[in-house]
C-alpha cells in the first residue's frame, strides 16, 4: 500500500492512499479513514469554523469536533483546533495543486 503524505504538523498527519484514494487522518493514537467524498464534506465543515470568532470569545474552552464516522469525535483545545484546521487546509491546497498540474499536463 503506497501512501502520499499531504501534510504533517505537531498534531498529526493526513495521507492519501495512492491505490484507492482514501484519506487517513492520523491524530495522536487515532486514525480516521475517509473516502474522497467524506474528506471533502468534512473539510467543508472544518473550513466553516471561524478561529477569529472563537479567539475573540474564549480560547480556553475545549471543542468537540464531530467526525463523519458514527460515534467518533475529537475533544480539542483552541491550539489543537488551530492545528487541525491547518492540517485540513494545507492538505486541500496540495490536492488542488495536484489537480491543476494534472489537468495542465494531460
Amino acid at each position: 500500500m503506497s501512501m502520499t503524505i499531504l501534510h504533517k504538523n505537531e498534531l498529526g498527519t493526513i495521507v492519501q492512499c495512492n491505490c484507492c484514494n482514501e484519506f487517513q487522518i492520523n491524530i495522536e493514537h487515532m486514525v480516521l479513514i475517509l473516502t474522497k467524498e467524506e474528506f471533502s464534506n468534512f473539510s467543508y465543515l472544518i473550513n466553516k469554523i471561524s478561529l477569529n470568532e472563537i479567539y475573540e470569545n474564549d480560547i480556553s474552552k475545549q471543542f468537540m469536533l464531530v467526525t463523519p464516522l458514527k460515534g467518533v469525535a475529537f475533544k480539542l483545545s483552541f491550539h489543537e483546533l488551530f492545528l487541525f484546521k491547518e492540517l485540513i487546509d494545507i492538505s486541500n491546497l496540495i490536492l488542488t495543486t495536484k489537480e491543476i498540474l494534472n489537468v495542465k499536463t494531460n
